[in-house]
């Protein structure tokens, strides 16, 4: 089974640990909504952006937030996936850029 890698966090493995991880996001930044954004095949890595509203530090208005990330699949599996705070570094990391 291969590693995981979501932003802030050493690798995690395994689709239930990857599942809970998102749940604690969920309940973390108090996230209001979410709908996909751009999905790009970059041929080994495809880049996939989302964006997420979240209650703001004062609780007042939503906050949108785009989370950026490199997944790979192999043999119908996912054997990469990393989220990025910082979208150019996700298209860096995919040859996209640089």
């Amino acid at each position: 089974m291969r590693r995981i890698r979501l932003a802030g966090r050493r690798g995690i493995s395994g689709p239930d640990a990857v599942s809970r991880r998102f749940i604690e996001y969920i309940d973390l930044v108090h996230v209001e909504g979410a709908s996909a954004g751009d999905v790009i095949d970059a041929g080994d890595l495809v880049v996939a952006q989302l964006r997420i509203e979240m209650l703001g530090a004062g609780a007042g208005e939503p906050v949108e937030f785009l989370w950026t990330y490199t997944v790979r699949v192999e043999d119908g599996r996912i054997a990469h996936f990393r989220a990025w705070y910082d979208p150019d570094k996700a298209f860096e990391a995919a040859g996209l850029w640089g």
